[in-house]
């Protein structure tokens, strides 16, 4: 009746992705600004009802509680077996995420928690002897913000509770092999040119470095260009006309640039699911067969096209503002890319390199769980041929 690894990463994936929401809602709802009202030396801001303190609250339980599963999730003792912990830490695969993932976690809190706190002091401080002020409301994108991080941090449970269960099944296996290990076991020389072949190939562990390592650098441009991106261009009035003069910016390049490792990443993480890793290939029928393997890999796709097209609007559309400057309209304000797409994308872009990763893991537990039935069916096969021939030949000395 104990909990399984499925379910936790079930329980974590459901509390990230309802923290989420919750703080893309209160982002969404959160007023740009408060109406100013003149009063005898004071200006009174007026706040429309909104939501955004309750649900930037409930975003950050949520995320309190898909962090404490998390954690608990990794040292729970599955089928009633407790693992040392430095066993686990002596993975650096494992270590690396782990650390990342408290890092994510409260990096998601930190805004969130800003956020709201920020959004609850203008609206019980609604008196100002300031007669200027503009009745400002919490600084917009960092609920946004925070919940993509808390969804990230989601994520990255989930792959380290996967890294966790491989080190257990290691770990295990070890034990019980070295409490069997009764006999000599004899390798041919076939044997050993599959395993210094094995030894050379491409392992799972490297091709999810390769996945996270291209989705983090699409996100690091994609947040770079959003920062980057000017607000507007300066309009300059002609004869008939208004020329937009654009500061210069990194912002097209860096769109590309985060495009491209967006695509570097999908196709490593795309590939690294049907990888003959080992040498031996696995149909992918025996991989469609897990449901969430199909969950997983529809949303990795789904995900990536998303983060696709979120980056390359803003890029494109700032390309075409930096060279159609020229406007017969006297009343342009020279606008460029919509604010909040590209860093919108990058977000995405990391989340997709992260459900590539899960994919990679379960993927990769379909694969080991596929070899050992048809190793189990081979050996079956042999003890039984084994057995009709020891039993035909005892008929034969009965007989004589």
């Amino acid at each position: 009746m104990g909990l399984t690894a499925k379910q936790m990463a079930f329980a974590v994936g459901a509390f990230g992705l309802v923290s989420f929401i919750l703080g893309i809602l209160a982002e969404n709802k959160k007023p740009s600004s408060g109406t100013p009202i003149p009063g005898k030396g004071v200006v009174i801001c007026n706040y429309p009802s909104d939501p955004t303190v309750v649900l930037g609250s409930l975003s950050i339980v949520f995320l309190a509680a898909a962090t404490a599963v998390g954690f608990m999730s990794l040292f729970y003792p599955y089928n009633g077996r407790s693992i040392p912990q430095y066993v686990m830490f002596k993975d650096s695969t494992f270590a690396i995420f782990f650390n990342i993932t408290v890092l994510a976690s409260g990096l998601g809190a930190a805004l969130l928690l800003w956020s709201v706190l920020q959004e609850r002091h203008h609206l019980n401080n609604k008196v100002h002897h300031d007669p200027n002020t503009t009745c400002p409301t919490a600084k917009t994108g960092l609920l946004g913000g925070g919940a993509f991080v808390s969804l990230d941090s989601a994520l990255m449970w989930i792959v380290s509770l996967m890294l966790a269960t491989n080190v257990r099944e290691d770990y295990f296996e070890d034990a019980q092999s070295n409490y069997n290990n009764k006999e000599t076991q004899v390798v041919t020389f076939e044997e050993l040119v599959k395993f210094s072949a094995g030894a050379m190939a491409v392992t799972v562990k490297q091709m999810s470095l390769i996945v996270a390592f291209f989705g983090v650098l699409s996100f690091i441009f994609g947040v770079v260009a959003e920062n980057k991106k000017p607000a507007s261009g300066t309009p300059i009035t002609g004869k008939d006309v208004v020329i937009c003069k654009y500061p210069s910016d990194p912002t097209v390049v860096l769109g590309y640039l985060s495009f491209a490792f967006l695509i570097a990443s999908s196709l490593a993480g795309f590939l690294s699911l049907f990888y003959p890793y080992k040498g031996k290939s696995l149909p992918q029928g025996a991989l469609f067969r897990s449901s969430s393997f199909i969950v997983f890999f529809n949303i990795s796709l789904f995900t990536a096209g998303l983060a696709a097209a979120l980056l390359l609007w803003p890029t494109i559309t700032e390309q075409l503002h930096l060279k159609n400057n020229v406007h017969h309209n006297l009343k342009t304000e020279c606008p460029t890319a919509k604010t909040g797409l590209l860093g919108g994308g990058a977000f995405v872009s990391l989340d997709s390199a992260l459900f590539w990763l899960v994919a990679l893991m379960l993927a990769d537990n379909a694969r080991e769980d596929y070899f050992e039935e048809v190793e189990n069916d081979t050996k079956g096969e042999y003890g039984q041929i084994t057995t009709a021939q020891y039993d035909s030949q005892l008929s034969l000395k009965g007989s004589a």
